[in-house]
């Protein structure tokens, strides 16, 4: 059972309430913080009609000041308690509706929002579309809790970190994989893809692309009955974290035919961490020696 295994996982109930409270409040703290921006810049832009209406009617004589004062220039300062129109009130709310709706696509990354224009029915759709980034957000939040928990319980364990490497879909989906040391030349990558499937396969470490020879298609196979263990002790692990499986996509044997090669090479950080691992070891021999 340790050829690749491709699993989704999912979250508890507890777990899904508790994330999607966070986002709720999250979103409200940005909505506040944005409505002030508005209400700045509202001000702001009724400050300077109001200068530039002062400018204009300096140049006035008495008389003309007399009508427009009674006419044009008196509705920039209206009582606080004049109701607006209706019209003006479903504008508003649209505006604000539609701002709500372009700080969730920047949160969610949607880069082809909807174009809903104001008119009748424009705020319905809206709010429908608000809904949908809702929902893509908190499960964009509940993919992030799974990839933490699952990289924090591989460390746990005693897997270290090489590295890792984000490749971009022609769909523009991103897919993550993190490469973990396993044995003294081999490797597991994890990757994290699209609607939340965790894909995790061992293989053996080099510098290059290339085909395994037939002695290391052997050895590899040893290293996944080896590794069938650990892989049992992870889905434990994260059960008792609050994740569990979704969904079984594919779960391998171990087999010669699965073995691979892992250009480690192609991982951001790998050469740093084998930098690093060569400093300690020549400082440990240097004590040795000393």
């Amino acid at each position: 059972m340790s050829g690749p295994k491709v699993s989704i996982y999912r979250l508890n109930r507890e777990i899904q309430l508790a994330l999607q409270r966070e986002m709720e409040r999250e979103l409200q703290e940005r909505v506040r913080k944005l409505r002030e921006a508005q209400e700045i810049e509202k001000a702001r832009q009724l400050a300077i009609k109001k200068e530039q209406e002062r400018a204009r009617l300096h140049k006035l004589d008495q008389e003309q000041q007399k009508v427009i004062l009674s006419d044009s220039f008196s509705s920039l300062f209206e009582p606080a308690d004049s109701a607006p129109d209706e019209k003006q009130t479903d504008l508003e709310n649209y505006r604000e509706a539609l701002s709500q709706y372009e700080m969730l696509c920047q949160l969610t990354g949607n880069q082809k929002p909807a174009m809903i224009p104001f008119g009748t029915g424009a705020l319905e759709q809206l709010q429908k579309e608000i809904q949908k980034e809702k929902n893509c957000l908190l499960q964009q939040k509940e993919e992030r809790y799974i990839q933490d928990t699952v990289e924090q319980t591989m460390e746990d364990m005693g897997y270290s970190v090489l590295g890792n490497r984000q490749v971009f879909k022609r769909s523009g989906q991103q897919v993550k994989h993190e490469l973990y040391q396993y044995g003294e030349d081999t490797g597991i990558d994890v990757t994290y893809g699209e609607n939340g499937q965790i894909a995790i396969e061992l293989g053996k470490l080099d510098h290059c692309d290339r085909l395994p020879s037939a002695e290391e298609c052997q050895y590899l196979e040893n290293q996944m009955v080896s590794f069938c263990g650990d892989f049992k002790t992870l889905e434990a692990r994260l059960q008792d974290k609050g994740i569990f499986i979704g969904k079984r996509v594919l779960l391998a044997p171990p087999s010669a035919d699965f073995a691979q090669i892992i250009n480690q090479t192609e991982y951001k950080g790998t050469e740093q961490n084998q930098a690093a691992e060569k400093r300690q070891q020549q400082k440990k021999n240097y004590d040795t020696m000393s």
